[in-house]
C-alpha cells in the first residue's frame, strides 16, 4: 500500500491528508504555488499496466462536465506513484460505506439518481463507462456523489475493436462476457441494476469471491448470471423501486431499460416519496397556535407525473413477456398511490387549519 503522509510531492501538489487509503489512494492536497488552491489527487503505484489505465482515464475525465464526475486539472508521475489531480471532493467508496451492511432505501434511491444522471451524461456525450461498481462510486455530505473507475471507459465507436477487457465480473452483464457484440449502453444499466441491489440489500448479487480460485471464473460466472432471475431487491422496498432494479438487471439486454435517460426519468418521477421520506422529522411535532404567523401555505409536491409517466411509457415499449405486464401496473399503482398521499396531505392540513382558526 502507498505510504503517503503530511507535506509529501507528487508533481507540483502537496499533500494536506489522506482522504481515502487503498487502490486508489485519495489525498487533499494544494498547489506548491498557491497554498489557498485546493484538489483531489487519485495516487496509484506506477506498475504492470497502471500506465495504460492512467492515459484512459484522463482521456475520459477530459470528455465530462456533470456536477457528479470530477473535473480533471491535471495529471503525472512522481517516482513510482501516478496521480490525477481533479477539483475538490471527499468522501467514502459505496463499498467501503457498505461494510456495516445497506442503506435505507430513501437513501440508496439518492446514491442511484447521482449515479445514473452521470451514466447517462456519459453516454449522452458518446461514452460507456465498462466498470459500474461500489469501489468506483464515492460519496460525501450534502447528498454528493462521484463516479470514478474510469480506467475501461471507452468512446462508443471503440467499443467493437476494443481489446481493453471489462471490469469487474460480479457487476458486468452476461452478454460482455458471453459475446464480442453487444449493446455497451444496456451493459452499463445492468451494472448500474447490480450496484442498486447491492446498495439496497448490503451484500453483491453475483459475489466473485464464491470463485476466487478458479481459472474459468468468468464463464463460470457468465453461466450464473444467465441463469439467473432479475434482480429484485425484496418485499421491504417500494414495489416501483423494485421494478426499476428488475428492469436494469434482466439477463437478456432486450428487455433492460433502453437508455440510462429513463432510469433517471423513473427516479425523478418517484423524487417525492423518497426525498420527503428522507427529510421527514423523526417525530411529529405538536400543534402550536399561528397567531400573527402568515397564513399557511401547500408547498406542492416534488412527484412529477409527466416525468413518471414517460419512465412507465418507456418501459411499457420494452416489455417483451406477459410476466413483465405486472410491472407496469405496479409503476402506474406507485403514481395514483403518491397522488392519493399528497391529497391526504393536503386535506390534513385545511383541517388543522380549520381547528386552529376555530
Amino acid at each position: 500500500m502507498l505510504q503517503l503522509h503530511t507535506g509529501d510531492r507528487l508533481g507540483p501538489w502537496v499533500v494536506q491528508h489522506v482522504l481515502v487509503f487503498g487502490d486508489p489512494t485519495l489525498v487533499a492536497a494544494h498547489h506548491i504555488d498557491d497554498p489557498e488552491s485546493e484538489a483531489t489527487l487519485e495516487i496509484r503505484e506506477d506498475k504492470g499496466l497502471a500506465r495504460t489505465h492512467q492515459n484512459r482515464r484522463v482521456t475520459a475525465l477530459q470528455s465530462f462536465d456533470h456536477h457528479s464526475i470530477p473535473r480533471l486539472i491535471e495529471h503525472g508521475a512522481e517516482d513510482d506513484r501516478l496521480y490525477v489531480a481533479m477539483r475538490p471532493f471527499s468522501g467514502d467508496s459505496l463499498s467501503d460505506r457498505m461494510v456495516a451492511g445497506g442503506f435505507e432505501w430513501q437513501e440508496a434511491c439518492t446514491w442511484m439518481y447521482r449515479v445514473a444522471q452521470a451514466l447517462h451524461h456519459m453516454h449522452d456525450v458518446g461514452w460507456v463507462h465498462r466498470d459500474v461498481n461500489p469501489q468506483g462510486i464515492y460519496v460525501g455530505a450534502e447528498d454528493h456523489a462521484w463516479l470514478l473507475g474510469m480506467a475501461s471507459a471507452l468512446r462508443l465507436e471503440e467499443v467493437a475493436n476494443s481489446k481493453i477487457p471489462g471490469g469487474n465480473v460480479s457487476y458486468l452483464a452476461p452478454e460482455v462476457l458471453g459475446t464480442a457484440d453487444y449493446d455497451p449502453k444496456r451493459a452499463d444499466i445492468y451494472s448500474f441494476g447490480c450496484v442498486a441491489y447491492e446498495l439496497l440489500r448490503g451484500e453483491p448479487a453475483f459475489p466473485a469471491a464464491a470463485w476466487a480460485e478458479h481459472a474459468d471464473r468468468e464463464r463460470m460466472m457468465l453461466d450464473w448470471k444467465t441463469r439467473a432471475a432479475a434482480l429484485d431487491p425484496g418485499p421491504a422496498h417500494p414495489i416501483w423501486l423494485r421494478s426499476l432494479v428488475r428492469k436494469c438487471s434482466h439477463p437478456e439486454a432486450e428487455h433492460r431499460l433502453p437508455d440510462m435517460e429513463s432510469a433517471v426519468n423513473w427516479l425523478e418521477g418517484s423524487l417525492g416519496s423518497w426525498q420527503i421520506a428522507e427529510s421527514a422529522p423523526s417525530a411529529t411535532p405538536g400543534l402550536m397556535p399561528r397567531r400573527n404567523l402568515a397564513p399557511l401555505t401547500v408547498q406542492p409536491t416534488q412527484f412529477d407525473p409527466a416525468l413518471f409517466a414517460e419512465a412507465v411509457a418507456a418501459h411499457a415499449r420494452e416489455l417483451q413477456e406477459p410476466d413483465d405486464r405486472s410491472d407496469v401496473f405496479f409503476a402506474v399503482a406507485t403514481a395514483a398511490g403518491m397522488a392519493a398521499g399528497l391529497a391526504a396531505s393536503v386535506l390534513t392540513i385545511l383541517a388543522i387549519e380549520l381547528a386552529l382558526l376555530a
